[in-house]
């Protein structure tokens, strides 16, 4: 009795949700993606997926859904993932949400100068964007063009003046040789909060004690092994 009463009750519910209105089915559809939205921010993966998969039962063309599948098995499953992705931006072509992902993907697979052109693509769309300018960014510092990291890393602090990005901040204008931001950071002697704090503190005693730049060098990898600017530029 009580399997009949779960049959008879699941068929009850997906009749009703092909009897919804469509006004009525597109807004479930958006309040589960976007329930699947803080699930995963919150790593709990497993179910933001069943609440994506929900709100595509409401509405197929629900692009955030599409998207955030693609953000949840990205690192799992990468060649679904920019099925899923691919699929979310040809519903919604101007989403920078879902562009930039696909550029976190393809750097995720060392296709950098495909990542670069998604993040600038993004950025057609949404100038102050901060994934995309955060990356770009990036790539530019693991490239030695520092001028244009900075560039971009000034938009980025301009956004959010937390420390780590403040740092991030500060790195760049150091290695584009505008020095001001970091006399600034260095005087207010901060625990270090990010990969770049290691390497503000390891740059700016490279000269005068080699050791001790190398320690902190040495630091930084053990405690973010899987940072791309420490693999790119050392």
């Amino acid at each position: 009795m009580n399997h009949l009463f779960s049959v008879i009750f699941i068929f009850a519910f997906f009749s009703s949700c092909h009897g919804l209105v469509p006004e009525h089915a597109t807004k479930m559809s958006i309040r589960l993606s976007e329930k699947g939205d803080t699930l995963l921010a919150n790593a709990k993966i497993e179910l933001a997926l069943k609440s994506y998969k929900l709100a595509l039962k409401y509405d197929r063309n629900n692009h955030r859904a599409w998207m955030g599948i693609g953000v949840a098995i990205m690192t799992r499953s990468p060649e679904d993932s920019l099925l899923f992705l691919r699929k979310a931006l040809k519903l919604k072509d101007d989403s920078v949400e879902t562009i930039a992902n696909i550029g976190v993907l393809f750097m995720k697979q060392g296709k950098i100068d495909d990542a670069l052109k998604m993040f600038k693509r993004a950025l057609i769309f949404n100038p102050g964007f901060f994934t995309a300018n955060y990356n770009i960014a990036l790539i530019y510092i693991s490239r030695n063009n520092f001028r244009l990291a900075f560039d971009h890393a000034a938009r980025v602090w301009l956004m959010n003046k937390s420390q780590e990005v403040e740092e991030f901040y500060v790195f760049s204008s150091m290695k584009a040789g505008i020095e001001d931001p970091c006399r600034k950071y260095l005087i207010k002697k901060q625990p270090v909060r990010s990969v770049f704090g290691y390497l503000i503190h390891a740059e700016s005693v490279k000269y005068i004690n080699p050791d001790a730049s190398e320690i902190l060098i040495a630091e930084a990898k053990r405690r973010y092994p899987d940072s791309f600017v420490l693999k790119s530029i050392r």
